[in-house]
Protein backbone atom coordinates (compact mmCIF):
# COMPACT_ATOMS: atom_id res chain seq x y z
CA UNK A 1 0.00 0.00 0.00
CA UNK A 2 1.47 3.33 -1.07
CA UNK A 3 0.75 6.16 1.39
CA UNK A 4 0.71 9.60 -0.21
CA UNK A 5 1.01 12.43 2.32
CA UNK A 6 0.05 15.00 -0.33
CA UNK A 7 -3.30 13.30 -0.92
CA UNK A 8 -3.93 13.16 2.82
CA UNK A 9 -3.06 16.84 3.20
CA UNK A 10 -5.40 17.81 0.34
CA UNK A 11 -8.21 15.73 1.85
CA UNK A 12 -7.73 17.48 5.21
CA UNK A 13 -7.68 20.89 3.51
CA UNK A 14 -10.92 20.04 1.69
CA UNK A 15 -12.55 18.99 4.96
CA UNK A 16 -11.39 22.21 6.65
CA UNK A 17 -12.70 24.28 3.72
CA UNK A 18 -16.03 22.46 3.95
CA UNK A 19 -16.28 23.28 7.67
CA UNK A 20 -15.23 26.92 7.13
CA UNK A 21 -17.66 27.42 4.24
CA UNK A 22 -20.51 25.92 6.26
CA UNK A 23 -19.63 28.18 9.21
CA UNK A 24 -19.67 31.24 6.95
CA UNK A 25 -23.05 30.19 5.51
CA UNK A 26 -24.56 29.64 8.97
CA UNK A 27 -23.13 32.92 10.28
CA UNK A 28 -24.61 34.78 7.33
CA UNK A 29 -28.03 33.30 8.11
CA UNK A 30 -27.95 33.35 11.92
CA UNK A 31 -25.10 35.62 13.02
CA UNK A 32 -21.76 34.52 14.47
CA UNK A 33 -23.02 34.53 18.05
CA UNK A 34 -25.67 31.93 17.13
CA UNK A 35 -23.39 29.47 15.34
CA UNK A 36 -22.43 26.50 17.47
CA UNK A 37 -20.15 23.57 16.69
CA UNK A 38 -23.15 21.26 17.16
CA UNK A 39 -25.14 23.25 14.58
CA UNK A 40 -22.18 23.25 12.22
CA UNK A 41 -21.68 19.49 12.59
CA UNK A 42 -25.34 18.89 11.80
CA UNK A 43 -25.14 21.17 8.73
CA UNK A 44 -22.29 19.22 7.13
CA UNK A 45 -23.01 15.74 8.51
CA UNK A 46 -19.92 15.48 10.73
CA UNK A 47 -19.67 14.72 14.39
CA UNK A 48 -18.78 17.54 16.77
CA UNK A 49 -15.81 15.40 17.78
CA UNK A 50 -14.49 15.54 14.19
CA UNK A 51 -14.68 19.33 14.14
CA UNK A 52 -13.03 19.63 17.55
CA UNK A 53 -10.39 17.13 16.43
CA UNK A 54 -9.58 19.21 13.34
CA UNK A 55 -9.78 22.68 14.92
CA UNK A 56 -9.40 22.16 18.68
CA UNK A 57 -12.09 24.67 19.68
CA UNK A 58 -14.74 26.95 18.28
CA UNK A 59 -12.39 29.90 18.84
CA UNK A 60 -9.66 28.19 16.79
CA UNK A 61 -12.16 27.57 13.98
CA UNK A 62 -13.14 31.25 14.06
CA UNK A 63 -9.46 32.21 14.04
CA UNK A 64 -8.90 30.04 10.94
CA UNK A 65 -11.79 31.84 9.25
CA UNK A 66 -10.31 35.20 10.24
CA UNK A 67 -6.94 34.18 8.79
CA UNK A 68 -8.63 33.22 5.54
CA UNK A 69 -10.41 36.59 5.44
CA UNK A 70 -7.22 38.53 6.19
CA UNK A 71 -5.41 36.60 3.45
CA UNK A 72 -8.11 37.69 0.98
CA UNK A 73 -7.90 41.30 2.15
CA UNK A 74 -4.09 41.26 2.01
CA UNK A 75 -4.18 40.16 -1.64
CA UNK A 76 -6.67 42.90 -2.43
CA UNK A 77 -4.56 45.55 -0.71
CA UNK A 78 -1.40 44.40 -2.49
CA UNK A 79 -3.08 44.40 -5.89
CA UNK A 80 -4.42 47.91 -5.29
CA UNK A 81 -1.25 49.70 -4.17
CA UNK A 82 1.51 50.55 -6.63
CA UNK A 83 4.80 52.39 -6.11
CA UNK A 84 4.25 54.13 -9.44
CA UNK A 85 1.02 55.78 -8.26
CA UNK A 86 0.80 59.00 -6.27
CA UNK A 87 0.24 58.39 -2.53
CA UNK A 88 -3.19 60.05 -2.71
CA UNK A 89 -4.24 57.71 -5.53
CA UNK A 90 -3.04 54.70 -3.54
CA UNK A 91 -4.98 55.88 -0.49
CA UNK A 92 -8.15 56.33 -2.50
CA UNK A 93 -7.68 52.89 -4.06
CA UNK A 94 -7.02 51.07 -0.81
CA UNK A 95 -9.97 52.76 0.91
CA UNK A 96 -12.29 51.82 -1.97
CA UNK A 97 -10.94 48.25 -1.93
CA UNK A 98 -11.48 47.98 1.83
CA UNK A 99 -15.09 49.17 1.59
CA UNK A 100 -15.80 46.83 -1.32
CA UNK A 101 -14.36 43.91 0.65
CA UNK A 102 -16.51 44.78 3.68
CA UNK A 103 -19.70 45.04 1.64
CA UNK A 104 -18.96 42.03 -0.59
CA UNK A 105 -17.87 39.79 2.31
CA UNK A 106 -19.87 40.99 5.33
CA UNK A 107 -19.60 37.71 7.23
CA UNK A 108 -15.81 37.68 6.98
CA UNK A 109 -15.64 41.40 7.76
CA UNK A 110 -17.76 41.08 10.89
CA UNK A 111 -15.57 38.30 12.24
CA UNK A 112 -12.36 40.13 11.29
CA UNK A 113 -13.20 43.59 12.61
CA UNK A 114 -16.37 43.49 14.67
CA UNK A 115 -16.65 40.21 16.50
CA UNK A 116 -16.74 39.75 20.22
CA UNK A 117 -14.82 36.50 20.77
CA UNK A 118 -11.86 37.70 22.82
CA UNK A 119 -9.65 34.65 22.28
CA UNK A 120 -10.21 35.04 18.58
CA UNK A 121 -9.47 38.77 18.61
CA UNK A 122 -6.23 38.27 20.52
CA UNK A 123 -4.93 35.63 18.11
CA UNK A 124 -5.96 37.67 15.07
CA UNK A 125 -4.32 40.89 16.30
CA UNK A 126 -0.91 40.03 14.84
CA UNK A 127 -2.34 39.10 11.45
CA UNK A 128 -4.52 42.21 11.45
CA UNK A 129 -1.44 44.34 12.13
CA UNK A 130 0.55 42.65 9.34
CA UNK A 131 -2.22 43.16 6.80
CA UNK A 132 -2.93 46.67 8.11
CA UNK A 133 0.73 47.64 7.64
CA UNK A 134 0.11 48.00 3.90
CA UNK A 135 -2.73 50.42 4.64
CA UNK A 136 -0.62 52.22 7.28
CA UNK A 137 2.30 52.61 4.84
CA UNK A 138 -0.01 54.18 2.26
CA UNK A 139 -1.26 56.70 4.84
CA UNK A 140 2.33 57.42 5.95
CA UNK A 141 3.45 57.94 2.33
CA UNK A 142 1.23 61.03 2.11
CA UNK A 143 3.76 62.76 4.35
CA UNK A 144 1.73 63.41 7.49
CA UNK A 145 3.47 64.39 10.71
CA UNK A 146 1.75 61.65 12.75
CA UNK A 147 0.99 58.66 10.50
CA UNK A 148 -0.33 56.50 13.35
CA UNK A 149 -3.02 59.04 14.27
CA UNK A 150 -3.86 59.63 10.61
CA UNK A 151 -4.20 55.87 10.05
CA UNK A 152 -6.51 55.52 13.06
CA UNK A 153 -8.60 58.46 11.85
CA UNK A 154 -9.12 57.15 8.32
CA UNK A 155 -9.82 53.66 9.61
CA UNK A 156 -12.39 54.99 12.11
CA UNK A 157 -14.10 56.90 9.29
CA UNK A 158 -14.11 53.77 7.13
CA UNK A 159 -15.46 51.59 9.90
CA UNK A 160 -18.24 54.11 10.56
CA UNK A 161 -19.09 54.37 6.87
CA UNK A 162 -19.27 50.59 6.54
CA UNK A 163 -21.44 50.22 9.67
CA UNK A 164 -23.82 52.92 8.48
CA UNK A 165 -23.96 51.47 4.97
CA UNK A 166 -24.93 48.04 6.23
CA UNK A 167 -27.10 49.07 9.19
CA UNK A 168 -29.12 51.74 7.42
CA UNK A 169 -29.65 49.66 4.32
CA UNK A 170 -30.73 46.58 6.26
CA UNK A 171 -27.52 44.83 5.17
CA UNK A 172 -27.93 45.62 1.50
CA UNK A 173 -24.88 46.91 -0.29
CA UNK A 174 -24.98 50.68 -0.34
CA UNK A 175 -21.77 51.77 -1.95
CA UNK A 176 -21.32 55.24 -3.27
CA UNK A 177 -17.86 55.43 -4.79
CA UNK A 178 -18.12 59.20 -5.18
CA UNK A 179 -18.86 59.55 -1.46
CA UNK A 180 -15.80 57.48 -0.54
CA UNK A 181 -13.58 59.45 -2.93
CA UNK A 182 -14.81 62.72 -1.43
CA UNK A 183 -14.21 61.37 2.08
CA UNK A 184 -10.61 60.50 1.14
CA UNK A 185 -10.05 63.92 -0.48
CA UNK A 186 -11.43 65.68 2.63
CA UNK A 187 -9.25 63.51 4.83
CA UNK A 188 -6.11 64.31 2.80
CA UNK A 189 -6.95 68.01 2.79
CA UNK A 190 -7.54 67.93 6.55
CA UNK A 191 -4.24 66.24 7.43
CA UNK A 192 -2.02 68.36 5.22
Amino acid sequence: MNFDITVLYLQMANINDKVINAALKLAQLKGWENVSVRMLAKEIGYSTMKIYSDFGSKEQLLFEIQKKGFTKLDKIYKSTVSASKAPEVNLEGIVLAHVRFALDHPTYYELMFDHKFNDCKTKAATIKQQVGKIFFDVVASIGVADPKTAFLQIFAMLYGYIKMSTDLADHEKVFKEATIKQMVQNFIHGIK
